[in-house]
């Protein structure tokens, strides 16, 4: 059924079918988790301070403040998006502003309108042309390294010496 845009002049539609905080109020704590797959949503007009746990991916479109940890999820920083947090996620993908540290098991992808200030860990960094990073990166060996058919003398070593002869 289709409505008459006359008769809504007043009443904006909810954009999330959630409970939605007034605007400008600041949370504590939040705590989002709901069906699996599913993908969770922090409104441009939302503010929140404090711990963010979640089960599904997460796009920041507002402002969140302290910790977000996603162990097995994406967390999407949007063109609007402002997350002054450490992070710990499967992956992180930025097209806003992030200013804390971020560790990731798969990858770190900076877009070209994307800002970053804050260390990096993760097997896979990606900085687009024109992103803005400052900082540290670690790419840790959570994926092996090809070496062209050369091998370390510190695999070498470890290897010889675990024999015992």
């Amino acid at each position: 059924m289709f409505f008459d845009k006359r008769s809504q002049k007043n009443t904006p539609a909810p954009a999330v079918a959630e409970p939605v905080a007034p605007v400008g109020q600041v949370s504590e704590v939040a705590s989002i988790s709901s069906s699996k797959g599913g993908r969770a949503v922090i409104g441009a007009t939302v503010k929140i301070k404090g711990e963010v746990h979640s089960e599904e991916d997460l796009t920041v479109e507002g402002q969140v403040e302290g910790t977000i940890v996603l162990k097995s999820n994406e967390l999407v920083v949007g063109s609007s998006g402002r997350v002054h947090a450490d992070v710990t996620a499967k992956a992180v993908k930025v097209e806003g502003e992030l200013h804390g540290d971020v560790e990731a098991s798969e990858r770190v992808l900076i877009t070209v309108n994307g800002s970053m200030r804050g260390n990096i860990q993760a097997p896979r960094v990606i900085l687009e042309d024109g992103s803005k990073f400052k900082g540290s990166i670690d790419m840790n060996e959570a994926a092996p390294v090809k070496s062209f058919g050369v091998v370390s003398s510190a695999k070498v070593a470890a290897s010889g010496d675990s024999t015992g002869e």
